[in-house]
């Protein structure tokens, strides 16, 4: 009789544990005939945009950012990045920043065929002691 007494309370603590486990998620349906659109909302920025083209082994990187006119300073670090083992790899970083409300950077580098490559870069607008920070991805090109 004990025995069984034991083993109810063991069944009851594991099954307190597998509840406390448990993590309740409240999922938001958006309504694909809805008018309204969901949009991130910037403080500072206005448009950022990565991009990146391959031809003849050499890589072309792209960054634009435009933030508002009230910005005092703009920064982008562009990130050249391959996949390998399944894992994007850093080749070059690049960083440019300009006083005002908007920058570009544009770089090439030298690539090896039959990896794929992208563009992540950072992006910071400048407002003060405030600051906004962004991420932008160009498209992966398979080369």
């Amino acid at each position: 009789m004990a025995k069984n007494k034991e083993v109810c309370i063991a069944i009851l603590i594991l099954l307190i544990f597998n509840f406390m486990n448990l993590v309740l998620v409240k999922a938001i349906s958006i309504d694909e005939e809805s008018s309204e659109k969901v949009e991130l909302m910037y403080i500072y920025l206005v448009s950022k945009a990565s991009y990146l083209d391959i031809s003849s082994n050499t890589a072309t990187i792209r960054a634009t950012l435009k933030a508002k006119s009230n910005v005092d300073k703009v920064l982008i670090t562009s990130r050249l990045q391959k996949k390998v083992n399944g894992e994007w790899k850093t080749i070059e970083a690049w960083t440019v920043s300009k006083n005002g409300y908007s920058c570009s950077l544009e770089k090439t580098k030298s690539v090896s065929k039959g990896y794929e490559y992208r563009v992540f870069s950072t992006m910071k607008s400048y407002k003060g002691d405030k600051s906004e920070s962004v991420a932008s991805f160009s498209e992966v090109v398979k080369y």
